[in-house]
């Protein structure tokens, strides 16, 4: 049930986003650190201790879902500025 509603937020605020014109970029997480260190030149270890440092900073809870959203972020930063 957590899953269908998950799916059915994403789809809503996706949905959304593009309604009113918005930019969205969807990514699938198991792709995301490694294309991030092929766009910054960084190595996956130099990603993963990055995201390790986040960790220490913002502090618990510092789960998967709260790492994937960094690192989503992270890479649509980086995308963007390379327009």
């Amino acid at each position: 049930m957590h899953v269908a509603e998950t799916a059915l937020y994403r789809e809503a605020v996706l949905a959304a986003a593009e309604q009113h014109g918005i930019e969205v970029h969807r990514y699938e997480p198991a792709t995301v650190a490694t294309r991030l260190a092929q766009l910054t030149g960084l190595g996956p270890s130099a990603v993963d201790e990055q995201l390790a440092e986040w960790g220490r900073v913002v502090g618990r809870p510092w789960r998967r879902e709260h790492k994937q959203a960094a690192l989503g972020a992270w890479l649509t930063a980086v995308v963007l500025s390379a327009r």
